[in-house]
C-alpha cells in the first residue's frame, strides 16, 4: 500500500472520529506510523506514544531515522538484533496509528464505547493490508495488546469466537517453540475473502523488549536465530503441523547436523 494512499485513508478516519464525542480527544491528536521497508524480520508494537508538546500531527517516519532519533524506545530492538543473525535486517510496525502513551486508556474505552471499537477496527484493517503485503520470514510481537489484535487471544469456540479482531489463526510448533500462522478466522475484521499471504509464517510473542530480563533476551535471540536459520526449508507455504513424535525427531536431526558442521571430524 503506497504511502499517500495510507495517509489519505487515515485522514478520512481521523477526520470522521474527531467529530465523535467518544473518540474526539485522541483522534484530534492525529496519527503517526512507520514507513515499512523490505526486511527479514518484522517487529510489531501497539501504537505510538503521545507527547503533549507535539500536539496534533499527521505524519509518517522512516524507521532508520527513528533508530537514531528515538533511541529511548528503539535501542532495545537494535541491541537485540545486533547479537543475532538479524543484524540490521529488521523493521517495525505499530498496529494502531493513534497516539496514546497509556495502553489502559485504550482498553478502558474499548470496553465502554462501540464507536471506539470501530475506530480501532478501521485502523487495524489498514495495518493488516500492510502486513499482508510485506510478508516477512519472521514476525516478533512485542506487546500483549498487539497479540490480542492479531487474533492470539480469541475467546470461545472456533466458529463463534469473540475478541477475534484481525483474526489470524495460530498453530503451536513444537520444533521451534513458536506460533505459526495457519489461516484467518471467519469473524476477522478483514474485508473480502478471509485468506492470508502469511500462511506458514512463524510468530514469536514476547513482551516489551526494554523490560525483558537479560536471560530472557538471550533466550529470545537464540530462538530467533534458530527460526531464521531454518525458514527456507521448514516454514512458509510448505509448512504443515506435525505430531509431537515427528517434531522431536526433526529437532534432533537439526541439532545433530549443526554439531557435525562444527565438528567435522565426528562424521
Amino acid at each position: 500500500m503506497e504511502l499517500q494512499v495510507i495517509k489519505n485513508k487515515l485522514d478520512l478516519i481521523f477526520d470522521n472520529y474527531s467529530n465523535v464525542s467518544e473518540t474526539a480527544e485522541i483522534a484530534k491528536r492525529g496519527y503517526l506510523f512507520s514507513e515499512l521497508i523490505k526486511k527479514a524480520v518484522l517487529f510489531v508494537g501497539i501504537n505510538p506514544s503521545f507527547q503533549e508538546e507535539t500536539q496534533s500531527i499527521r505524519d509518517s517516519f522512516r524507521f532508520e531515522d527513528a533508530l537514531i532519533g528515538y533511541k529511548k524506545y528503539f535501542q532495545p530492538y537494535e541491541d537485540l538484533c545486533s547479537n543475532t543473525k538479524i543484524k540490521d535486517d529488521f523493521t517495525y510496525i505499530d498496529l494502531l496509528f493513534l497516539r496514546e502513551t497509556n495502553q489502559k486508556v485504550i482498553d478502558g474505552k474499548l470496553s465502554k464505547h462501540t464507536q471506539w471499537v470501530e475506530f480501532i477496527a478501521e485502523q487495524l484493517r489498514i495495518s493488516q493490508k500492510r502486513i499482508e503485503a510485506i510478508k516477512r520470514k519472521l514476525i516478533v510481537v512485542c506487546n500483549a495488546g498487539a497479540g490480542k489484535f492479531l487474533g492470539a487471544e480469541k475467546i470461545g469456540n472456533s466458529d463463534e469466537a469473540d475478541n477475534v479482531w484481525m483474526g489470524y489463526n495460530f498453530e503451536f510448533d513444537r520444533v521451534f517453540g513458536v506460533n505459526v500462522i495457519s489461516g484467518v478466522h471467519n469473524n476477522s475484521i478483514m474485508t473480502g475473502e478471509k485468506e492470508t499471504t502469511l500462511y506458514g509464517t512463524p510468530v514469536i510473542f514476547t513482551g516489551y523488549l526494554k523490560y525483558l530480563s537479560s536471560s530472557t533476551k538471550k533466550t529470545l535471540g537464540w530462538q530467533i536465530d534458530n527460526v531464521l536459520e531454518n525458514c527456507s526449508n521448514y516454514f512458509g507455504d510448505r509448512y504443515s503441523l506435525e505430531n509431537e513424535a515427528v517434531a522431536k525427531k526433526k529437532i534432533m536431526a537439526i541439532f545433530h547436523n549443526r554439531y557435525l558442521k562444527k565438528h567435522p571430524s565426528s562424521r
